[in-house]
């Protein structure tokens, strides 16, 4: 009898987690921006070009030090208390750039039936522009509600 129990809570827990993967709701993910703005400690925080996911409290924390290590880079941000039971945070980072006028943004999210797109949209300066000579690095930081999928950046 402990068998045929144990059987049917097995079967009912598969089929739940079926559903749910196939009632995945599809299409635009709302991306709500933390703080957008150029590293300008001419790459001594050392943060490498990448787009990351963040989903712990000490990654976060890790991240935000990291950030603070020349200036106070988070006084800037929109929010830094972000409840990871049910958000992640996507982080964008391009490269160290000898001057301004350089930008990176985390444009949307789109939820497909295996993964969550993102679209990273990076600028540069047109031929001629003026810019500021200094060495910057941009970046965008967005919050999304968790999802469980594999998140591909493009």
């Amino acid at each position: 009898m402990k068998k045929v129990v144990l059987i049917a809570i097995g079967l009912v827990a598969m089929l739940s987690c079926e559903t749910e993967q196939t009632e995945l709701q599809q299409g635009p993910v709302e991306v709500v921006n933390l703080a957008s703005g150029i590293l300008d400690g001419a790459g001594e925080e050392n943060i490498p070009k990448q787009n990351i996911v963040i989903g712990d409290r000490a990654t976060w924390n890790a991240l935000l030090s990291q950030m603070n290590s020349v200036n106070n880079e988070t006084d800037n941000f929109v929010e830094t208390e972000v409840d990871f039971e049910s958000f992640l945070v996507l982080a964008s980072f391009d490269e160290v750039k000898e001057t301004g006028g350089f930008d990176i943004q985390i444009l949307e999210a789109t939820q497909n039936s295996s993964d969550l797109s993102v679209v990273i949209l990076e600028t540069q300066p047109a031929e001629g522009d003026i810019v500021p000579m200094v060495v910057t690095q941009p970046y965008n930081i967005v919050k999304i509600l968790r999802t469980y999928t594999p998140i591909i950046f493009e």
